[in-house]
């Protein structure tokens, strides 16, 4: 299919590039104003995992909360042979705002060089592609490891969900999705 290709060919851009990212991009946001009576209030912010108990080949999304900043970490469990990954995420844009990113420690494995894509310039979708740069075997993963992590900033108060869109594990040279892999979001908690 169209997508695969052009997945495929995200990744292979990935595995060759030579530019790997360190870590942060986006933007940050400071205090929150809300509520009435001329106060200044900052929002708490919370995630509550779809699965927080993630079985074998699954990518999960394991929260973190500090105040009003939400860490939402994309972890794997139990998979192996992961050369790479190609996924969106997505979330209410009237509720949180992407704020950065960091690298995680699956693809690192053995000194290994990765390259991070991180696109989050539409509102509401942050596009992730990310792979290791030399050629040769992937990751194993036993129990639940980060493969990066996505800070957001709560705005509003409510709930919303943050789940995976386009998403893909991919194993290999060229890179291909590895089948039967469930990919698990959660609820974004502001109030």
């Amino acid at each position: 299919s169209n997508r695969r290709r052009s997945l495929s060919a995200l990744v292979a851009l990935l595995t060759v590039s030579t530019l790997v990212a360190c870590g942060g991009g986006g933007d940050s946001a400071g205090a929150i104003t809300g509520g009435g009576g001329g106060g200044t209030a900052i929002l708490a912010g919370d995630f509550a995992a779809s699965n927080p108990s993630p079985g074998a080949n699954t990518v999960s999304m394991i929260g973190t909360a500090n105040s009003n900043i939400v860490t939402v970490t994309v972890a794997v469990t139990g998979t192996s042979d992961i050369y790479g990954a190609s996924f969106d995420v997505i979330y209410d844009p009237t509720m949180a705002q992407f704020a950065n990113w960091s690298p995680g420690s699956v693809l690192e494995d053995n000194n290994q060089g990765v390259a991070y894509q991180v696109n989050a310039q539409q509102p509401g979708r942050v596009i992730v592609g990310v792979s290791r740069v030399a050629s040769g075997s992937g990751a194993n993963v036993g129990v639940t490891r980060g493969l990066m992590t996505l800070s957001f900033t709560v705005i509003s108060s409510g709930t919303s969900t943050i789940a995976f869109d386009k998403e893909s594990l991919l194993r290999g040279q060229p890179p291909q999705p590895i089948g039967g892999i469930a990919f698990d979001g959660g609820t974004l908690i502001a109030n």
